[in-house]
């Protein structure tokens, strides 16, 4: 009998997991449920009922929402707790489940594993794409010192200890659940990774996007993903401001978030024509979006390292261009960009390291051209989605094999 694996997460997580992970399980002979909300976080992607369309054993479940998207914090919210009270009685009083994963949203969700794991003997994973509260108490919506943090802290400590694996998308994030003090052998570290058939180079003279947009004689450095509160944008516009002169230098953002009015305030209050803030690209165009770039920038404010990883890093190594990362040299961004000489890491803060390293990139093609080489090199291989998928498979075919730990039937 087939062995069902059942994945938790309010909304389709923002790199393509689901897509990708859930049709190679469907291959390696396990039954896949995907339990989601009915609402939208980004109504740009393709639906993921295709997925049960083109392969059996791939089951989505939607969940009623009050509302049809998240365009706010109370929405969300609301998406969430509606979100959780359903699937806790569905999987607790619904068919059974051979393996639960749960993503981190709504947080606190994996404690909910605990509770199946008792009373229906089903096996549970924790698959750590952000880590909770600590998000929160770095983004300033909790306190750190108040008895909601301290109390989420110990129930999600609570649900690694008692959890079957444990998996993380960065060494600095299995680093920092080690320090929580959960089992180094139980943490398991799967990097994010490229969709190589949406992403890939794309030359500047055969970039229809960029020439519509007036791109092709420029040199542009972009920033393409969520503007959220763990980014970093002012180093960035101070960066700008010193480059305003240069006509063929430009800068474009490209991404939406709770961050963007503050970013959308520094651009006009500093006066920044050659700064261009888009919305975010069509799917199927996102090739040629990523591909505008001679250099891409990616940033994560002190603090945030350990706790999130920008997934925006693999698609931009995708695209075969180098990375300035505004960030700690501790986190996996920098790690992986020095593994590969794919970009360079300059401290928050270091405006002058920043426009230094903007100008040589712009001025050494041979240097951008390398770098880029080996930033596609990087996507292709040990950033790749086969390297990471396959990674997935393995792991829940180990967790669920005859005689493995904690292996039990899963109550129907």
């Amino acid at each position: 009998m087939k062995k069902k694996i059942r994945f938790f997460n309010t909304f389709e997580p923002v790199i393509t997991i689901y897509r990708d992970l859930a049709p190679a399980l469907s291959s390696a002979e396990f039954e896949v449920e995907l339990v989601i909300s009915s609402a939208a976080y980004r109504a740009d992607k393709v639906s993921l009922e295709t997925l049960s369309e083109q392969h059996r054993g791939i089951v989505v479940r939607r969940l009623w929402a009050p509302v049809r998207s998240a365009t706010n914090r109370l929405s969300k919210l609301g998406i969430m707790a509606s979100y959780l009270a359903q699937m806790s009685l569905r999987s607790l009083l619904g068919n059974g489940s051979d393996m639960n994963v749960f993503l981190t949203q709504p947080p606190l969700s994996s404690c909910w594993g605990m509770a199946l794991k008792t009373l229906r003997r089903q096996q549970y994973a924790c698959l750590l794409m952000d880590i909770y509260p600590d998000v929160l108490i770095k983004s300033g919506v909790v306190s750190e010192r108040g008895l909601v943090a301290k109390l989420m802290r110990r129930l999600v400590i609570a649900s690694w200890m008692k959890a079957d694996a444990i998996i993380v998308i960065g060494r600095c994030m299995r680093d920092h659940v080690v320090a929580c003090g959960v089992a180094r052998e139980k943490i398991h570290v799967i990097p994010n990774w490229n969709d190589e058939r949406a992403v890939y180079p794309v030359d500047r003279d055969k970039n229809t996007l960029s020439k519509e947009l007036g791109y092709s004689d420029r040199f542009i450095v972009l920033y393409s993903g969520n503007l959220g509160e763990s980014h970093w944008f002012d180093d960035l516009l101070h960066a700008a401001e010193h480059f305003r002169d240069d006509d063929s230098l430009r800068f474009v953002i490209v991404g939406s978030g709770s961050r963007r009015r503050e970013v959308e305030a520094g651009i006009k209050q500093r006066g920044l024509s050659n700064v261009d803030l888009l919305p975010y690209q069509p799917f199927n165009r996102l090739h040629e979006s990523l591909s505008m770039a001679d250099v891409h920038y990616i940033s994560l404010r002190s603090g945030f390292e350990g706790i999130v990883v920008p997934s925006k890093t693999y698609p931009a190594l995708g695209s075969g261009r180098p990375i300035i990362f505004s960030g700690e040299s501790t986190g996996e961004v920098s790690r992986t960009l020095d593994d590969c000489n794919a970009g360079i890491t300059i401290r928050i803060g270091d405006t002058i390291g920043l426009i230094e390293a903007i100008r040589r990139y712009k001025d050494d093609p041979g240097h951008r051209r390398h770098q880029g080489k080996n930033a596609i090199d990087a996507a292709s291989n040990r950033c790749s989605r086969a390297t990471a998928v396959g990674a997935y498979v393995g792991l829940f075919q180990s967790l669920l094999a005859p005689g493995a730990p904690s292996d039990e039937p899963a109550s129907s």
